[in-house]
């Protein structure tokens, strides 16, 4: 299931549809609509973005401790949009998920087989 932005009414929110009459955006560009109180309507396919984010992201032939420290530290662009938008990021954990299976996909060098 896929997770979108949308702007409305001067208001971001997170939702598993995108609205009809919204114009295709960017994350960036709705941050800034948010900001500004654009009356725009705006969506954006969020799982995309996050999943095209994690893969800008280098963390194989790292330690699992170094991942889980950079996706969720500093980095965690997921926790930073939210909290730009008003939005609880407590009240959608699965998009934590996304975070997560990209790490354990990762090959790390501290669990490479003998």
């Amino acid at each position: 299931m896929n997770h979108y932005i949308n702007f409305k009414n001067k208001k971001a929110a997170l939702d598993t549809f995108k609205l009809d009459d919204a114009k295709n955006s960017t994350v960036e560009d709705i941050i800034v609509a948010y900001e500004e109180e654009y009356d725009d309507c705006l969506t954006v396919d969020f799982t995309k973005y996050i999943v095209s984010e994690l893969l800008k992201i280098d963390i194989d032939g790292h330690t699992r401790e170094y991942a889980m420290n950079t996706i969720f530290s500093e980095l965690d662009f997921v926790e930073r949009i939210c909290r730009d938008l008003d939005i609880e990021i407590c009240d959608y954990p699965d998009l934590r998920d996304y975070q997560h299976d990209y790490i354990n996909e990762a090959n790390f060098i501290d669990e490479k087989e003998d």
